[in-house]
Protein backbone atom coordinates (compact mmCIF):
# COMPACT_ATOMS: atom_id res chain seq x y z
CA UNK A 1 0.00 0.00 0.00
CA UNK A 2 2.48 2.25 0.76
CA UNK A 3 4.57 1.48 -1.95
CA UNK A 4 1.75 2.37 -4.65
CA UNK A 5 0.67 5.43 -2.10
CA UNK A 6 4.44 6.71 -3.60
CA UNK A 7 4.19 5.37 -6.85
CA UNK A 8 0.40 7.39 -7.05
CA UNK A 9 2.22 10.48 -5.71
CA UNK A 10 4.67 11.00 -8.46
CA UNK A 11 1.57 10.95 -10.93
CA UNK A 12 -1.51 12.36 -9.35
CA UNK A 13 -1.24 15.09 -7.36
CA UNK A 14 -2.69 14.70 -3.93
CA UNK A 15 -3.56 16.44 -0.95
CA UNK A 16 -1.95 15.62 2.39
CA UNK A 17 -1.01 11.79 3.03
CA UNK A 18 -4.04 9.29 3.04
CA UNK A 19 -2.02 7.25 5.14
CA UNK A 20 -1.02 9.81 8.00
CA UNK A 21 -3.24 8.02 10.95
CA UNK A 22 -2.36 4.45 9.50
CA UNK A 23 -0.14 2.58 12.03
CA UNK A 24 -1.08 -0.54 11.10
CA UNK A 25 0.79 -0.75 7.47
CA UNK A 26 4.63 -1.89 8.16
CA UNK A 27 7.53 0.78 7.34
CA UNK A 28 11.03 -0.44 6.05
CA UNK A 29 9.73 -4.47 5.94
CA UNK A 30 11.91 -6.40 4.23
CA UNK A 31 11.21 -7.88 0.62
CA UNK A 32 8.76 -10.57 0.76
CA UNK A 33 9.86 -12.91 -2.10
CA UNK A 34 13.00 -14.57 -2.12
CA UNK A 35 14.56 -15.30 -5.32
CA UNK A 36 16.25 -18.58 -6.08
CA UNK A 37 18.75 -18.64 -9.27
CA UNK A 38 18.94 -22.14 -11.02
CA UNK A 39 21.89 -23.89 -9.12
CA UNK A 40 20.21 -23.61 -5.74
CA UNK A 41 16.65 -24.89 -7.25
CA UNK A 42 18.47 -27.74 -8.55
CA UNK A 43 20.13 -28.40 -4.97
CA UNK A 44 16.26 -28.64 -3.40
CA UNK A 45 14.83 -30.14 -5.94
CA UNK A 46 17.94 -32.95 -5.89
CA UNK A 47 16.77 -33.60 -1.74
CA UNK A 48 13.41 -34.25 -2.92
CA UNK A 49 11.51 -37.29 -4.18
CA UNK A 50 8.65 -38.93 -5.65
CA UNK A 51 5.73 -37.16 -6.53
CA UNK A 52 6.70 -34.17 -4.43
CA UNK A 53 9.92 -33.87 -6.59
CA UNK A 54 7.86 -33.76 -9.61
CA UNK A 55 5.70 -31.08 -8.08
CA UNK A 56 8.81 -28.67 -7.58
CA UNK A 57 10.08 -29.33 -10.54
CA UNK A 58 7.27 -28.43 -12.47
CA UNK A 59 6.48 -25.07 -10.05
CA UNK A 60 10.02 -23.91 -10.89
CA UNK A 61 10.03 -25.44 -14.27
CA UNK A 62 6.95 -23.36 -15.29
CA UNK A 63 6.01 -20.91 -12.90
CA UNK A 64 2.37 -22.51 -12.04
CA UNK A 65 1.56 -21.56 -8.68
CA UNK A 66 0.10 -23.94 -5.47
CA UNK A 67 -3.70 -23.60 -6.67
CA UNK A 68 -3.42 -24.19 -10.18
CA UNK A 69 -1.25 -27.22 -9.93
CA UNK A 70 -3.31 -28.66 -7.33
CA UNK A 71 -5.93 -28.52 -9.50
CA UNK A 72 -4.30 -29.99 -12.14
CA UNK A 73 -5.37 -33.55 -13.87
CA UNK A 74 -4.70 -35.83 -16.29
CA UNK A 75 -6.32 -34.32 -19.17
CA UNK A 76 -4.02 -30.59 -18.67
CA UNK A 77 -0.95 -32.74 -19.86
CA UNK A 78 -0.77 -32.40 -24.14
CA UNK A 79 2.50 -33.62 -25.60
CA UNK A 80 0.99 -34.39 -29.39
CA UNK A 81 3.06 -30.61 -30.52
CA UNK A 82 6.68 -29.80 -30.03
CA UNK A 83 5.93 -26.80 -27.48
CA UNK A 84 6.06 -28.04 -23.93
CA UNK A 85 2.43 -26.57 -22.78
CA UNK A 86 0.36 -27.64 -20.03
CA UNK A 87 -2.68 -26.69 -19.05
CA UNK A 88 -2.72 -24.22 -15.40
CA UNK A 89 -6.86 -24.37 -14.18
CA UNK A 90 -7.56 -20.96 -12.74
CA UNK A 91 -7.68 -21.00 -8.82
CA UNK A 92 -11.10 -21.38 -7.53
CA UNK A 93 -10.10 -18.29 -4.71
CA UNK A 94 -9.22 -16.69 -7.72
CA UNK A 95 -10.78 -14.78 -10.56
CA UNK A 96 -8.72 -16.34 -13.27
CA UNK A 97 -9.21 -18.20 -16.45
CA UNK A 98 -7.14 -21.33 -17.11
CA UNK A 99 -4.39 -20.72 -19.44
CA UNK A 100 -1.77 -22.50 -21.27
CA UNK A 101 1.88 -22.26 -20.00
CA UNK A 102 5.41 -23.28 -21.40
CA UNK A 103 7.12 -25.85 -19.54
CA UNK A 104 11.11 -25.83 -19.68
CA UNK A 105 12.57 -29.06 -21.25
CA UNK A 106 14.73 -29.67 -18.04
CA UNK A 107 11.37 -30.18 -16.02
CA UNK A 108 9.40 -30.83 -18.94
CA UNK A 109 10.91 -35.22 -18.97
CA UNK A 110 9.66 -35.58 -15.28
CA UNK A 111 6.30 -34.56 -16.00
CA UNK A 112 5.59 -36.47 -19.08
CA UNK A 113 6.96 -39.68 -17.03
CA UNK A 114 5.05 -38.59 -14.27
CA UNK A 115 1.70 -38.32 -16.54
CA UNK A 116 1.94 -41.30 -17.73
CA UNK A 117 0.61 -42.83 -14.63
CA UNK A 118 -2.33 -40.80 -14.12
CA UNK A 119 -5.87 -41.42 -16.16
CA UNK A 120 -6.63 -38.40 -18.17
CA UNK A 121 -9.65 -37.20 -15.42
CA UNK A 122 -7.63 -38.31 -12.33
CA UNK A 123 -6.18 -35.78 -10.29
CA UNK A 124 -2.40 -35.23 -11.55
CA UNK A 125 -1.16 -34.64 -7.91
CA UNK A 126 -1.99 -36.56 -5.15
CA UNK A 127 -2.41 -34.57 -2.06
CA UNK A 128 -5.83 -33.14 -0.69
CA UNK A 129 -4.21 -31.31 2.19
CA UNK A 130 -4.36 -27.78 0.56
CA UNK A 131 -0.57 -28.69 -0.21
CA UNK A 132 0.42 -28.92 3.60
CA UNK A 133 2.54 -32.60 2.65
CA UNK A 134 4.44 -30.38 -0.23
CA UNK A 135 5.28 -27.29 1.23
CA UNK A 136 6.86 -29.59 4.58
CA UNK A 137 8.72 -31.66 1.78
CA UNK A 138 10.18 -28.37 0.13
CA UNK A 139 11.07 -26.83 3.40
CA UNK A 140 12.92 -30.22 4.28
CA UNK A 141 14.69 -30.20 1.01
CA UNK A 142 15.64 -26.84 2.10
CA UNK A 143 17.38 -27.57 5.26
CA UNK A 144 18.86 -30.71 3.50
CA UNK A 145 20.42 -28.44 1.18
CA UNK A 146 22.20 -25.95 3.89
CA UNK A 147 19.65 -23.24 2.81
CA UNK A 148 17.56 -23.25 5.82
CA UNK A 149 17.95 -23.88 9.58
CA UNK A 150 16.30 -27.27 10.92
CA UNK A 151 12.87 -25.87 11.82
CA UNK A 152 12.56 -26.17 15.76
CA UNK A 153 9.98 -29.15 17.78
CA UNK A 154 7.19 -27.72 19.31
CA UNK A 155 7.19 -29.06 23.11
CA UNK A 156 3.31 -29.64 22.51
CA UNK A 157 3.16 -32.16 19.70
CA UNK A 158 6.58 -33.16 19.20
CA UNK A 159 6.97 -32.52 15.91
CA UNK A 160 8.57 -29.86 14.05
CA UNK A 161 7.30 -26.68 13.20
CA UNK A 162 7.71 -26.41 9.48
CA UNK A 163 5.92 -23.08 9.05
CA UNK A 164 8.82 -20.93 11.27
CA UNK A 165 11.21 -21.48 8.37
CA UNK A 166 10.52 -18.78 5.80
CA UNK A 167 13.19 -18.39 3.68
CA UNK A 168 11.50 -19.59 0.20
CA UNK A 169 8.04 -20.60 -0.12
CA UNK A 170 6.26 -22.15 -2.61
CA UNK A 171 4.64 -19.29 -3.76
CA UNK A 172 8.27 -17.61 -4.03
CA UNK A 173 9.13 -20.55 -6.63
CA UNK A 174 7.51 -18.45 -9.69
CA UNK A 175 8.77 -15.74 -9.11
CA UNK A 176 12.43 -17.49 -9.16
CA UNK A 177 10.90 -18.99 -12.22
CA UNK A 178 10.10 -15.53 -13.98
CA UNK A 179 14.05 -14.62 -12.58
CA UNK A 180 15.93 -18.00 -13.98
CA UNK A 181 13.33 -17.80 -17.62
CA UNK A 182 14.26 -14.22 -18.26
CA UNK A 183 18.21 -14.19 -17.76
CA UNK A 184 18.14 -17.93 -19.55
CA UNK A 185 19.70 -19.63 -16.32
CA UNK A 186 17.55 -22.31 -16.78
CA UNK A 187 19.07 -23.64 -20.71
CA UNK A 188 16.01 -21.76 -22.78
CA UNK A 189 16.64 -18.92 -24.32
CA UNK A 190 17.26 -15.42 -22.81
CA UNK A 191 14.03 -13.58 -22.76
CA UNK A 192 12.70 -10.03 -21.87
CA UNK A 193 11.06 -10.70 -18.47
CA UNK A 194 7.26 -8.80 -19.93
CA UNK A 195 7.62 -11.75 -21.69
CA UNK A 196 7.96 -14.54 -19.75
CA UNK A 197 4.69 -16.65 -19.16
CA UNK A 198 4.10 -17.02 -15.23
CA UNK A 199 0.62 -17.48 -13.39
Amino acid sequence: MRLFYKWGKKRIPLVGNPFEDADWIPRNNPPRSVFWEFDKVQAVLTRMTGAARTAMTMVFGSGIELGALLAQTGADINWRSAERTMVAPGPKNEFRMARTIFVDAWAAEQLVDHSRTVLPMARLWPWNDGGKALRDAFYGAQVEAGLAGAPPISLASGKRQWGAVKVHTIHDAPHSYVINRSLGLDGEPRQDANSVQCS
